[in-house]
């Protein structure tokens, strides 16, 4: 049996706490009251399963927390002054990538899995990027993310390097030039197949704030040896936040159903396709997705 995680059905058993953490310290010391409070049930969380299938992580507010993979309390990996986003686990399980501001702007970070050793991996220093949904590769080589910058007010979607952060960007958001913006591409919620040759995304035309009747994304299909991209899904509803089964066979997504947003199955091989539950917390492909459509989803390790 296959289990499809998604933070807004997974975390009604939890109860978090302030406690010992890695804490961002290259921002300036903030000032004033502390907060402290229980909480059994979040909204929005991006979630990640360990490859050993014990640990989910996940954001809350800025934070970074653990939670053993059958509940209980959940214990913090990340706090302080940055605001740390979008966890995920590497490939091995010792490292994690994430989103922060902790050296003044968005910037793709890794750190090890207890939160500690963080480094940078882009180099955002000027400007105001959005990064959002960081995935690594098989290998633990690459990370691939999407990024947008005022400018453009697309997210493309970038490659890095893990250790040299070397960069790449594999969907630009204006791939003939100066693009108008009914025509600049969009590419969200990346993961990469488990034999490392594609990648999977929610893709749309136009800018953040597209205007026009729904739905506005189709999931593509992105060649890294051809770099080429193909269109696998398109739904009445659209398609959106997919993510894949271990063996690669089966693509969970979001889609709309008439007014309700649900979670969807579907099999690459055979093209058969079956709701999984719903309804679902409202997408975001009606307004900013600037933390993606939907929370990351995962498979568990099973």
């Amino acid at each position: 049996m296959k289990t499809w995680l998604a933070g807004t059905a997974l975390l009604a058993s939890m109860a978090l706490s302030a406690g010992e953490a890695a804490h961002a310290d290259t921002l300036p010391p903030l000032t004033g009251r502390v907060i402290e409070y229980d909480t059994r049930q979040v909204t929005w969380p991006a979630l990640d399963v360990s490859p050993d299938g014990r640990t989910i992580l996940f954001d809350l507010l800025g934070d970074v927390y653990a939670l053993a993979a059958e509940g209980g309390k959940a214990r913090p990996v990340m706090t302080g002054d940055a605001f740390d986003t979008q966890p995920v686990f590497s490939p091995d399980g010792r490292k994690i990538a994430f989103v922060s501001d902790r050296d003044g702007r968005d910037n793709l970070w890794i750190a090890d899995a207890d939160g500690s050793h963080a480094r940078r991996v882009s180099r955002e220093d000027k400007g105001a990027p959005h990064f959002g949904s960081p995935a690594w590769s098989p290998d633990g080589r690459t990370l691939y993310v999407s990024r947008m910058i005022w400018g453009v007010l697309a997210f493309e979607l970038w490659s890095f390097d893990v250790e040299s952060g070397r960069q790449e960007v594999l969907v630009k958001a204006q791939p003939n030039g100066d693009d108008p913006h009914p025509q600049r591409q969009n590419a969200m919620g990346v993961v990469a197949s488990p034999d490392g040759q594609n990648l999977y995304y929610a893709t749309k035309a136009g800018t953040t704030w597209s205007s026009g009747a729904l739905p506005h994304w189709t999931i593509a299909r992105f060649d890294l040896a051809k770099r080429t991209q193909h269109t696998v899904l398109t739904t009445p509803g659209g398609g959106m936040r997919p993510v894949l089964s271990h063996d690669g066979r089966l693509l969970a997504y979001v889609t709309r159903e008439k007014e309700q947003t649900v979670l969807r199955l579907h099999d690459l091989e055979t093209g058969t396709d079956r709701q999984l539950h719903g309804p679902l917390d409202p997408d975001g492909q009606s307004g900013g997705y600037y933390v993606d459509l939907m929370p990351r989803m995962a498979s568990a390790a099973d």
